[in-house]
């Protein structure tokens, strides 16, 4: 058995006692290794196809149901996504759905990389652009629109720029952002390029 220093996120609302916790990327390939860790992966299915981790199943945040997650077996559970956004959202609806402790990857894929561990990838099919990059890309461009309209045609368009703007400062503050969950649902985000292999380990599919 490994020994983690874990950090309490925080805890899972309209639950009692039901919290998540965050593990290093080292940590996490430790667990997977010796079996400990069942790994779920809450970023969308072109995400998941185009870079993943080993033995992780696919369990996109947009269609997250966990009554449908499998028996343990006594494994820990730990979610992950891009960068910890989204699965701090994922860990806290099933720890208040299930009441039991879900851990997290700090800092998601990103992390995992960043330490130099191996990732699977597809080498058929277009990369895709994480969710939070579009959402990026959009809040870049509706802001850049404002300010080039209130510029040639009326003042007024900063409001517009400002829209943008206050999007993402909420998304910061709260870590929630509306606007990734909607892309999120979009057709290019849920379904998988033809040319690609499936999602494997899905865990939908149970």
């Amino acid at each position: 058995m490994t020994t983690a220093t874990l950090e309490p996120t925080t805890p899972a609302a309209s639950t009692g006692n039901s919290d998540t916790l965050l593990i290093d990327a080292t940590t996490l390939s430790q667990w997977l290794q010796n079996g400990e860790a069942y790994l779920v992966d809450v970023r969308e299915v072109r995400e998941h196809s185009s870079q993943r981790i080993a033995g992780a199943c696919l369990m996109p945040l947009s269609a997250l149901e966990p009554s449908r997650l499998p028996n343990l077996a006594g494994r820990k559970l730990v979610l992950h996504c891009l960068s910890g956004a989204r699965s701090q959202q994922a860990a806290g609806r099933i720890a208040a759905a299930t009441g039991q402790t879900v851990y997290q990857l700090r800092g998601g894929i990103t992390a995992w990389t960043n330490a130099g561990l191996p990732v699977l990838r597809d080498s058929t099919g277009p990369t895709m652009f994480a969710v939070q990059r579009q959402a990026f890309v959009v809040i870049g461009l509706g802001v850049l629109t404002g300010l080039i309209l209130a510029y040639t045609l009326n003042l007024g368009w900063l409001l517009f720029s400002g829209f943008f703007a206050c999007g993402l400062l909420m998304a910061g503050l709260t870590g929630l952002c509306p606007l990734a969950m909607l892309l999120a649902k979009m057709p290019w985000n849920r379904t998988a390029p033809t040319a690609a292999k499936p999602a494997a380990g899905s865990c939908c599919a149970r």
